[in-house]
């Protein structure tokens, strides 16, 4: 049976409702002090995404949360590759795969601390 848009958008809105989405979008390239927080006036009404996006990025806030983009999750994928050796799944079927990822990422875990421990 097919699946409808309506059932798509409606699961997407569920979704959002705990995690709601709001783009962080890059504005220009240079850079501005972090000791400088000029007096903000109200955003327009109608702004568009990068206006926006300018008054968010001159907030405390707003830079911690643009900041968290600088970290990036492919060592932790390279770790598992290249140190560990896992370079396909054994096991066929989603559960089963799901079931060796978490092997994986336990192992991995566990690995991590012994290493923190010693």
């Amino acid at each position: 049976m097919p699946v409808t848009t309506a059932q798509i958008t409606s699961r997407t809105a569920r979704k959002r409702k705990y995690f709601p989405l709001s783009a962080l979008i890059a504005t220009n390239t240079t850079k501005i002090s972090k000791s400088v927080f000029p007096n903000l006036t109200p955003l327009a009404e109608g702004a568009d995404a990068v206006e926006v996006m300018k008054y968010r990025l001159l907030t405390q806030t707003g830079r911690a949360l643009y900041a968290k983009r600088k970290c990036t999750g492919e060592p932790v994928f390279g770790i598992i590759k290249a140190v560990m050796g896992f370079r396909q799944f054994l096991l066929r079927g989603v559960e089963s795969v799901r079931g060796e990822w978490n092997l994986i990422c336990m192992a991995l875990n566990l690995k991590r601390l012994h290493a923190l421990a010693t």
